[in-house]
């Protein structure tokens, strides 16, 4: 170690991985100040109430007012006399093979606040970052002096009174220009966040509403300007895709532009292309880039001379599928290029 520079070492030290750069902070306390330098780089991140999971260590907070050793701690949210515990119980788990425990001497918040504020610091990077509830610590951030970057974001939080406002404060403290994907689960019909800058800019949205009484589509997808939206609504119909294609149409949408909903019976898309040949002399077609069976089955609308639009079928998109009774099936829409899709013989 003694014949690298500093410089060399700092360039080493950016470089590691995240469970190394960890191992050298407990283990070497010389180059904690240099490990600390450089925020770090993440490839999976979620936050759930009172649980930070970062990558394959997860740690999960629980208030405990209790002075047992802390195999046999018992702990309790809640107290008939309306105390606020002073300890806090954490269990520490990493790749489910290795797990401590521990009664700390601090509140719940500040021992969140100090696990988060030595991990998430202005200039982190995280490919991935679901969010079940969004800490604290994040509310307490100037977004002039703290700034994340976020590639993918899925919204897992409950929609409660003030969830826009939560939202677009902590949306603010992410750079716009790295946020690719944004992902709504279970939607209950509040559809502000949708109009927030930084929503309405990234490449792809992926909108999942759960309930039968969802709000009508139309009411919210004619203004959605992203160049990928994926859909999962429960009352989505032929007419929706019907009104979807003749606003692209009016609107001249780009090349690239695309659109996909969930379906649960592949039949829909048959009727789609009945009723799209029938309205608006679509032809069936082949699309030579999209390399499976189900997509092969397409309809193109020719738009001008430069695009087309293309209607075909396909598998489930959302990464929800996995939920019960999910659907399999998706209709999908996608501007292309003219000449994109070959007409397909019939015989």
């Amino acid at each position: 170690m003694n014949n690298i520079s500093y410089d060399s070492l700092k360039s080493i030290i950016k470089h590691l991985s995240s469970e190394k750069r960890e191992t050298i902070h407990c283990r070497i306390e010389s180059l904690r100040s240099t490990n600390l330098l450089f925020p770090y780089e993440f490839e999976t991140v979620t936050f759930s109430r009172n649980r930070i999971q970062i990558e394959n260590r997860n740690w999960h907070f629980t208030e405990t007012a209790t002075d047992h050793n802390e195999e046999f701690a018992r702990y309790d949210r809640f107290h008939p006399d309306g105390s606020v515990p002073s300890r806090v119980y954490v269990r520490f788990q990493c790749a489910e093979e290795f797990q401590w425990r521990r009664v700390i001497n601090m509140s719940l918040d500040d021992a969140c606040r100090k696990l988060m504020s030595h991990y998430f610091r202005n200039g982190t990077k995280i490919n991935s970052l679901i969010l079940r509830e969004i800490p604290s610590f994040f509310k307490e951030q100037d977004s002039q002096d703290f700034k994340i970057a976020v590639f993918n974001l899925k919204f897992c939080c409950v929609q409660r009174h003030g969830f826009l406002t939560i939202c677009d404060s902590f949306l603010s403290l992410i750079e716009p220009k790295g946020l690719k994907s944004v992902e709504f689960n279970s939607i209950d019909g509040n559809l502000e966040f949708l109009d927030l800058p930084i929503i309405k800019s990234c490449m792809k949205l992926i909108l999942s509403f759960q309930w039968i009484g969802a709000t009508p589509v139309n009411d919210f997808l004619f203004r959605l300007t992203n160049q990928i939206i994926y859909l999962c609504h429960p009352n989505f119909t032929i007419e929706n895709v019907q009104s979807l294609a003749e606003n692209w149409i009016e609107s001249g949408r780009p090349i690239g532009t695309t659109f996909a909903v969930e379906i649960h019976d592949y039949d829909m898309v048959l009727d789609i292309f009945d009723r799209f040949k029938e309205r608006y002399g679509a032809i069936h077609s082949n699309v030579a880039n999209i390399m499976t069976s189900y997509h092969a089955n397409s309809i193109t609308i020719k738009l001008n001379n430069e695009s087309e639009l293309v209607v075909f079928g396909g598998t489930t998109v959302t990464t929800e599928s996995t939920r019960r009774n999910a659907p399999i099936w998706s209709v999908n829409m996608q501007i292309f290029r003219s000449g994109t899709s070959v007409v397909k013989e019939t015989r």
